[in-house]
């Protein structure tokens, strides 16, 4: 039985997300969340940035659940700084990784409505402001914007300042609205579950969608 990429990558996904939710759920029942934070040191910041980064690399993987499960494990200001910094190293390295090994690369990492959405936004990403109006109004596909903005001539200092300050914006307002969730343990639970089952949903229908939304842009 031969089981093709995309089907290993969705079940990857899945397995993903549902840890995710497990992990929260654990955690929230946990009669000392704080303590058992405490006790894994400097190994717990650094595990959650690595995953973050992780989901931003590799495209199929979704990253929305962790930002609702980072407050419950954190808090709001180190949960927060914790984001903004795996977020950071993240788009910089799929900038990296686009601009060292190009195309061939790309063609591995993005599924192939993805690269046709790629190359009709490139025209776009040469400069600080037309990257900017891109992941503004593209926000949900962030990670592949950033994988074409390596293939254009776009400086690495213009890239950082048209993506840095979005993302603090971003990770302000979903660490935010996470935090009011975890006062309502059983709210908070439905919420991520939610969001995991969106991003499971998109993993599954994500080429159907993008054929929708390339016919809609013709």
């Amino acid at each position: 039985m031969n089981t093709s990429p995309k089907t290993w990558q969705t079940i990857s996904a899945v397995i993903f997300f549902v840890g995710i939710i497990g992990l929260a759920s654990f955690l929230l029942s946990s009669d000392n969340v704080t303590g058992a934070i405490a006790k894994a040191g400097y190994w717990a910041p650094i595990f959650l940035i690595l995953l973050k980064i992780s989901t931003i690399v590799i495209s199929p993987l979704g990253g929305t659940p962790i930002y609702f499960a980072v407050p419950a494990l954190f808090g709001f200001w180190p949960g927060f700084i914790y984001l903004v910094i795996a977020d950071t190293l993240g788009y910089l390295a799929v900038f990296w990784i686009s601009r060292t090994y190009g195309r061939k690369l790309m063609n591995r990492m993005l599924s192939e409505d993805q690269l046709a959405w790629a190359d009709k936004m490139l025209k776009h990403m040469g400069h600080w402001k037309g990257l900017t109006i891109i992941r503004v109004i593209f926000a949900p596909f962030s990670d592949t914007i950033s994988y074409a903005a390596g293939l254009t001539k776009i400086s690495l200092k213009e890239y950082f300042w048209a993506t840095f300050p979005l993302l603090v914006v971003h990770v302000a307002i979903t660490n935010n609205i996470a935090s009011h969730f975890v006062k309502d343990s059983s709210t908070y639970l439905i919420v991520v579950g939610a969001m995991v089952s969106i991003s499971v949903l998109y993993i599954l229908f994500r080429k159907k969608l993008k054929k929708l939304f390339l016919q809609a842009e013709k």
